[in-house]
């Protein structure tokens, strides 16, 4: 490709000016293609330092006897940035996006966290014009955990984020047995506050299981209105819980 562009640059000038434009086009096109490589090798070493120093898995708490972090924040998950796109995309295998915006100016870019993020990757989320009401990350849990989920279960969801503006985030628990889904919705207390680490707990006493397993479950996390605001997620992390007797 080089030497063809090169031919090229050769073949289209004259002269002495000509062949000093070509040197100097040559010259670029060599430190920009070095420039590049450089970048692309230091990304690797760094991607390949944090798998190296950060475990995907949270420290279990206090009290909690499972704990998970989902694969978007856990480990290299989109193949490439999102620009635009409609709503029920699959963004990740265990994650989807939807919207209820005919035309969302919107991106969606996983990331390399900082080495003091607790995550090993963040998610962020940039909103230009949006006409919809909310945006929604789903979050599909593929692990055989769920199905040992009862009634006397508490699971949480932990979510730390960072805005330019502060909009209400939403967590939805659904959890599928046979033919029924059922949920549960919670808001996460940022309010106005536009960074910070907040956490919602669902009783499933209260979420209508039967004794049969559960089949299927994710979560929803919803922004609320989020035009002309930039969204960066570092870290979402789930915690099941036995709740305490009453």
């Amino acid at each position: 490709m080089l030497q063809n562009l090169s031919q090229y640059l050769t073949q289209t000038s004259s002269g002495a000016d000509g062949a000093e434009d070509v040197d100097a086009a040559k010259y670029r096109l060599a430190e920009s293609v070095h420039a590049r490589a450089v970048a692309d090798a230091e990304l690797r070493d760094a991607e390949a330092a944090i798998w190296q120093i950060a475990d995907p898995k949270p420290d279990l708490q206090t009290g909690e006897i499972w704990a998970t972090r989902p694969k978007p924040w856990s480990q290299s998950a989109l193949a490439r940035h999102f620009v635009g796109s409609a709503t029920g995309t699959e963004i990740a295998p265990s994650l989807t996006l939807y919207h209820d915006c005919p035309l969302a100016q919107l991106t969606l870019r996983q990331l390399i966290a900082a080495p003091s993020s607790p995550a090993p990757f963040i998610l962020k989320v940039d909103v230009l014009h949006f006409e919809g009401s909310f945006l929604s990350l789903c979050l599909n849990l593929d692990d055989p955990e769920t199905s040992d989920w009862h009634k006397d279960d508490v699971i949480r969801v932990s979510l730390q984020a960072e805005m330019e503006t502060g909009l209400p985030i939403y967590a939805r628990l659904n959890l599928k047995q046979g033919p029924n889904v059922l949920q549960q919705l919670a808001g996460f207390g940022f309010g106005d506050a536009s960074h910070g680490r907040h956490t919602v707990g669902f009783d499933l006493a209260y979420a209508g299981l039967s004794q049969n397993p559960v089949e299927a479950a994710w979560v929803d996390l919803i922004l609320e209105k989020p035009s002309m605001n930039a969204v960066t997620l570092h870290d979402v992390t789930l915690s099941r819980s036995k709740r305490a007797d009453l």
